[in-house]
């Protein structure tokens, strides 16, 4: 009888088409769009650098914005945002020790960046 009964539950599971992750090229990436240009730097609480992986092809900057204002993608073409990283990990590699993989970084004015993903504070 549990034979049987195994055996409908299996034939169930196959019918109903169950399937293991989706490998579609789109991913399950934070960012919908290509994102903001730019935003207020005294806005900016930190960045989060997100490379591309398995499950999202392209890499995404996320930055925080300060007084619970909530998240926004950036775009990582943009110049703005390619100076305020590079900002944020030159202050980084001043506060941190060369072998972290994850650190929080006060910076003043400026933003924080993340890398697989790595948060600066």
């Amino acid at each position: 009888m549990k034979t049987i009964a195994a055996f409908v539950l299996l034939v169930c599971l196959i019918a109903v088409g169950v399937k293991g992750q989706d490998r579609s090229s789109k991913g399950r990436c934070f960012c919908a769009d290509k994102g903001a240009n730019m935003v207020l730097v005294k806005n900016i609480e930190k960045v989060e650098i997100i490379p591309p992986s398995p499950s999202c092809r392209k890499q995404e900057i996320i930055v925080t914005l300060k007084n619970g204002a909530g998240r926004k993608c950036m775009n990582p073409e943009s110049k703005f945002t390619q100076n305020v990283i590079i900002k944020a990990l030159e202050k980084r590699s001043q506060q941190t020790a060369p072998h972290s993989t994850t650190a929080s970084v006060p910076l003043k004015n400026t933003m924080t960046s993340s890398s697989a993903p790595t948060s600066f504070k």
